[in-house]
């Protein structure tokens, strides 16, 4: 997690430019609150704590730092809010290999359904469902399984129709083993988030991945698992202490 990450998070102690130093840390955003990420991510590289920390960006890159330290150009995030939780939710759910989108081949209007429900299950009104034409670039008429994510910026979920070739494109035979140890063990099951921290640590093994999130859910009954594959592996677990089948 040492060098930041061009398409994530990049965490810093001090303001070096967009060229990060090997000091920097950083990689996919584990929740929807960059300052604790990049907090942890300095905790796992065995970096200090970013002093006053704060996000803004700054030529397309998303960065934490200390607060004297956001250049002149950089603009200022204002602390994540309920909504942009559900989104981040949101966007997981629909890539998800274990039981989102990505769990099996869906059509388009199957996937179309599925994020409809999620909208509803998250409770983002003022949100649509949006289907990307399947013309556009990476469409493919021979593929006959749809991909979904979030867009916060349009507040959409898209629909991606004729993207994937089969339920475990782009999987390899020990991602469709993970896949399937958090679907018996998680998704099927009604586990609290610490024996699902500890069953998807299990699962994880020696395979590179990002660093497990386990988001307390208080509210639920279960804890919810999500499987995002894409260079690495990604899992995120939201749910109580206790389970309340």
């Amino acid at each position: 997690y040492v060098g930041g990450a061009a398409d994530g998070l990049t965490c810093l102690t001090a303001w070096q430019g967009s060229s990060w130093a090997e000091d920097s840390s950083g990689g996919p955003s584990l929740t929807a609150d960059p300052v604790a990420d990049c907090q942890r991510y300095q905790e796992l590289t065995g970096a200090e704590p970013i002093p006053d920390p704060v996000a803004f960006t700054y030529e397309g890159y998303l960065v934490v730092a200390p607060r004297s330290e956001v250049p002149a150009d950089g603009e200022v995030l204002a602390a994540p809010t309920a909504e942009d939780a559900a989104a981040f939710e949101l966007d997981a759910s629909l890539q998800d290999h274990v039981d989102g989108v990505r769990s099996g081949c869906f059509s388009e209007d199957e996937a179309v359904s599925f994020a409809a429900r999620e909208l509803e299950r998250q409770g983002l009104t003022g949100w649509t469902v949006a289907v990307v034409p399947a013309d556009n670039p990476g469409g493919d008429a021979d593929l006959p399984c749809a991909v979904a994510h979030a867009d916060p910026a349009t507040r959409q979920a898209q629909v991606l129709p004729h993207r994937a070739g089969s339920v475990d494109h782009g999987l390899d035979g020990d991602l469709a083993v993970l896949r399937d140890a958090l679907r018996a063990g998680i998704a099927e099951r009604c586990v609290g988030l610490p024996e699902a921290e500890a069953l998807a640590t299990a699962a994880l093994g020696a395979e590179h991945h990002w660093p497990l999130s386990a988001i307390p859910d208080p509210d639920a009954a279960c804890t919810r698992v999500d499987l995002e594959i894409g260079g690495s592996v990604q899992v995120t677990l939201r749910g109580p202490e206790v389970p309340r089948p």
